[in-house]
């Protein structure tokens, strides 16, 4: 089961976000049929996101991640305040990490906070943090990970500890201490668990446990909607040159497809 626990640490002057996901990033890996370092940076984009959804404040927000490589590359997840979370990955994911991470935030009051900072090549936490550093001016630990083998999720999770206000220089340093300590950070949570792991390598104050999980929010009845406010002559001309009117869904790589009765019955 995925799970996302939050604790504070270090006298209660760091925020500590401890996430398991391996069902979550198996669940991507298995709809987007990847495999190997591709799947790794999928994964840690997934479980990325699932952290900022933990982090939203109305039930109306959604948070994105998006990476833009060179030659086309991109990769896209998003997290509603739900902890759904949904993603697809495209073109050569060696150039993701000579592109451009950016982070969108919607309080669901359309005030979107964007954020952007260049990828650190071929580390993946350090471009969370590099985030954190120049976008939203926070201090923050990151170790993500996600261990693959083939197209298989055998570990993946990770920590995030953001510096609070009161934070001193001692606790920050002991929490730099601990971080270097962590070895393989996705294989020690997948044995020991995202709580006890936590608790056994930073300690602190329990806050609650969270369960994120893969799912993309479109549904044929949504994409219905959509094709009606295209217009029931567009969408017959289309199914006069192709037979059918075909939607294709990246995130859950879906396709919905309507005949002519189906769309003639859209505006009955």
């Amino acid at each position: 089961m995925n799970a996302l626990y939050k604790s504070l640490i270090n006298n209660q002057t760091l925020s500590l976000s401890t996430l398991s996901t391996v069902k979550l990033v198996q669940d991507g890996i298995n709809i987007h049929k990847l495999s190997g370092e591709s799947a790794k940076i999928f994964g840690q984009a997934l479980t990325f996101a699932a952290y900022l959804g933990s982090l939203l404040k109305s039930e109306r927000g959604a948070v994105s991640v998006t990476i833009k490589g060179i030659n086309g590359a991109n990769l896209s997840v998003s997290c509603d305040s739900f902890l759904h979370v949904r993603g697809f990955i495209d073109g050569d994911y060696k150039s993701l990490y000579n592109g451009t991470l950016t982070v969108i935030s919607e309080d669901g009051l359309n005030r979107p906070f964007i954020g952007t900072c260049a990828m650190v090549e071929g580390d993946f936490s350090q471009s969370v943090a590099q985030y954190f550093r120049q976008s939203a001016q926070v201090l923050t630990f990151v170790k993500l990970d996600c261990v693959i083998e083939g197209d298989k999720c055998l570990a993946a999770g990770g920590v995030i500890a953001s510096c609070l206000p009161n934070a001193s220089s001692y606790e920050v340093d002991d929490c730099i201490a601990k971080f270097k300590n962590i070895k393989d950070v996705a294989i020690e949570i997948k044995n020991l668990g995202a709580k006890n792991f936590a608790d056994g390598v930073f300690g602190g104050s329990e806050l609650l446990t969270l369960y994120p999980e893969y799912k993309c929010n479109c549904s044929r009845e949504k994409i219905a909607q959509v094709l009606h406010s295209v217009g029931k002559e567009e969408l017959l001309d289309i199914i006069k040159e192709q037979g059918k009117v075909s939607v294709h869904c990246h995130y859950c790589n879906e396709d919905y497809n309507f005949n002519e009765q189906e769309v003639k019955k859209l505006f009955n």
